[in-house]
C-alpha cells in the first residue's frame, strides 16, 4: 500500500519516504513507512498529508521519531494541510526540529501563529512517540510527546499554538 504521507519536493532538507519502521513499547508493530531526513538542517519541504474537506472536530496525527544525527538548524519535518503540498507558515500544522545542546527539541507551528518549542530536550538515537492535534473549534494545535498508548489524552500538551485559523 501507499503511505498517506508525501515527501515535499523542494528545499534543502532532502526528505524521502522509506520502507523501514520504528517500534515503541505499548504499540503494536504494524510495519509502515519512515521519513528519512538526509540533512541535519535546512528549510526544505516536509513530509505532508492533506485532510481535505474536514471543517470541524479535531484531527490527530502521530508518528515515531528517532533522530540519529542532531539537526544543525531548524528542520521542517511534517505538515498537515487542508489541500495541496506544504506551504511553510500557511500549513495548518507543521512540526520542526531544532538542535538544543547535546540533544534536540521539537516545535509546533500553525497558520496565523508562530512556532512554540516543547521544553523537553530529546536525545539522539532514542525513539519517541509524537502526537499532533488540531482543533477546528478552538483553532489550537497541540504537540504531545510520549503519551501513554491507549491512555487518555494528556491534560497538558508539551507545546501549544493558539489563535490559529485555516
Amino acid at each position: 500500500t501507499t503511505p498517506p504521507w508525501t515527501a515535499g519536493a523542494t528545499g534543502t532538507a532532502d526528505l524521502s519516504i522509506g520502507s523501514g519502521n520504528l517500534t515503541y513499547s505499548g504499540l503494536e508493530n504494524l510495519g509502515g513507512y519512515d521519513l528519512i531526513v538526509n540533512s541535519g538542517g535546512g528549510t526544505g519541504s516536509p513530509a505532508y498529508a492533506s485532510f481535505g474537506n474536514a471543517t470541524s472536530g479535531n484531527i490527530y496525527y502521530s508518528f515515531l521519531l528517532d533522530c540519529t544525527l542532531l539537526p544543525t538548524g531548524n528542520s521542517y519535518l511534517t505538515s498537515l494541510t487542508t489541500s495541496g503540498g506544504p506551504n511553510g507558515g500557511n500549513d495548518t500544522v507543521s512540526l520542526y526540529s531544532y538542535q538544543s545542546g547535546s540533544g534536540y527539541q521539537l516545535a509546533v507551528r500553525s497558520t496565523g501563529a508562530g512556532g512554540v518549542k516543547a521544553s523537553t530536550v530529546l536525545a539522539a538515537n532514542t525513539t519517541y512517540l509524537a502526537v499532533l492535534e488540531y482543533s477546528f473549534a478552538s483553532g489550537t494545535a497541540n504537540l504531545f510527546l510520549n503519551p501513554t498508548p491507549g491512555g487518555s489524552q494528556p491534560v497538558t500538551a508539551d507545546a501549544t499554538v493558539t489563535g490559529t485559523s485555516i
